[in-house]
């Protein structure tokens, strides 16, 4: 399980959690920069290996129909953002917005795709970004002790980012929970990951950061319900799940004996601010003027918006880096309703192929592609409240992830049945 090698994976998953650790390091160079290049550059060196030799399937894996589909409907709504620098009211902020989306949140959509071939791969990406977000909340935790909260209250990898340390710690979390704890595992490997689990939401729940950890939450339950199916009478259950009982009773004790420590204050106290103040309190009363604002600029413009990168000057009157703080918001604003649309077609697109594709028979999806859905879940969770669309790219990364494990899925189990036939043929 924690066999770590260095790897395109790798590369890939430090680069998109480059942003929430670096400051800790403090290193001369741009961490998201350089993890950018040498992903791409792996990526790189794969493809021509893979041109140049006899590895038939991995071809097929990259002209799939299904991850055709989505990289056309992603490259329809990335022209769509760049046809809007012709009539957006902002200059400095919307150039700087789309040369990040056409760079850094471009590969963070299709690095899934160039970069994870096989489910060997696909567990390496998947297991690198929970150790990346491991090692980040032993470091927090760690020095909980010292500094519990700082001076803001908040609790961070290093600097001020309680938000980065908040996501990937839900992150780590749930891909421990869904890939590990629930699965049929070894019973060393579901005690580490539960041990793991409990270390992470320490971190989780010091940082302070709201959203991430009610969206944790929500997804959490989603996945402890969707574990228990009733068909045709009979009651499946799915494997692992008495360690996510061990692990909500675990969850609940330690977090009711941390918080007597006051480690928890801040998120007890912010969430509270929520039920208890005038429109929830200085920073949702903050939101709420961002989010009319934006309203009001898609009711005046609704087809086409007024721009990408153009909301600061509605709100600010300045052009700064601003925004709705809800992606729907943010693109409703800026690109109308044409923009919002094509986000959704290729957003929606690997859910309905999941969830609606009829060739799936199983009564519990598998274990990636659970791991996709809920990490996907719990991103476009908090695209809904945190952060402007580059800032929200693992929404994009975990988008394309459904749609790979999906097929890689599929492609094993047809392999797996042809062989069956074969074997049977034979006989």
């Amino acid at each position: 399980m924690f066999k770590f090698i260095i790897s395109g994976e790798l590369f890939f998953a430090l680069f998109l959690l480059a942003g929430y650790f670096k400051e800790a390091l403090q290193v001369p160079i741009d961490l998201t920069a350089t993890f950018f290049i040498l992903s791409v550059l792996c990526a790189v060196l794969r493809i021509g290996r893979t041109l140049f030799t006899n590895k038939i399937n991995n071809r097929e894996n990259m002209i799939s129909k299904k991850i055709m589909l989505h990289a056309f409907l992603f490259l329809i709504f990335f022209g769509f953002i760049w046809l809007s620098n012709y009539y957006t009211l902002g200059s400095k902020y919307s150039l700087e917005k789309t040369l990040k989306f056409s760079t850094f949140t471009a590969w963070a959509f299709f690095g899934v795709y160039f970069l994870i071939n096989n489910r060997k791969s696909l567990r390496n990406f998947l297991k690198s970004l929970a150790l990346i977000a491991l090692i980040m909340s032993l470091y927090t935790v760690l020095g909980l002790q010292k500094s519990p909260g700082g001076e803001s209250g908040f609790t961070a990898v290093a600097g001020d980012n309680y938000l980065g340390l908040g996501r990937s710690s839900g992150l780590g979390a749930l891909i421990f929970i869904s890939l590990y704890i629930t699965t049929d595992s070894k019973k060393f490997v579901k005690v580490l990951s539960l041990c793991s689990v409990l270390v992470i939401l320490t971190a989780l729940f010091a940082s302070g950061s709201r959203m991430p950890l009610i969206s944790f939450i929500i997804v959490f339950f989603t996945a402890f319900f969707t574990s228990v199916k009733i068909r045709k009478g009979i009651v499946y259950i799915r494997k692992g799940f008495s360690y996510f009982i061990a692990l909500l009773g675990l969850g609940i004790i330690s977090t009711l004996a941390l918080a007597s420590t006051g480690i928890f204050d801040t998120v007890i106290r912010r969430l509270s601010i929520l039920f208890t103040e005038t429109d929830g309190g200085t920073s949702a009363e903050g939101r709420i003027e961002r989010y009319k604002t934006a309203y009001e600029t898609w009711v005046n413009h609704p087809i086409f918006g007024t721009g990408v990168g153009s909301f600061p000057i509605h709100f600010d009157g300045i052009d700064i880096v601003d925004y709705p703080h809800n992606i729907f918001l943010e693109l409703l604003s800026e690109l109308g309703l044409i923009g919002l649309l094509l986000f959704l077609l290729f957003i929606v697109y690997p859910i309905y192929i999941v969830v609606l594709n009829r060739k799936i028979k199983a009564v519990f999806l598998h274990s990636e592609i659970l791991t996709s859905l809920f990490c996907f879940m719990f991103f476009f969770l908090n695209a809904c409240t945190t952060g402007d669309i580059n800032d929200n790219r693992l929404l994009f990364t975990f988008s394309s992830l459904v749609v790979v494990s999906f097929v890689l899925t599929n492609r094993d189990n047809n392999v797996a049945l042809n062989n069956t036939d074969s074997l049977k043929n034979a006989s």
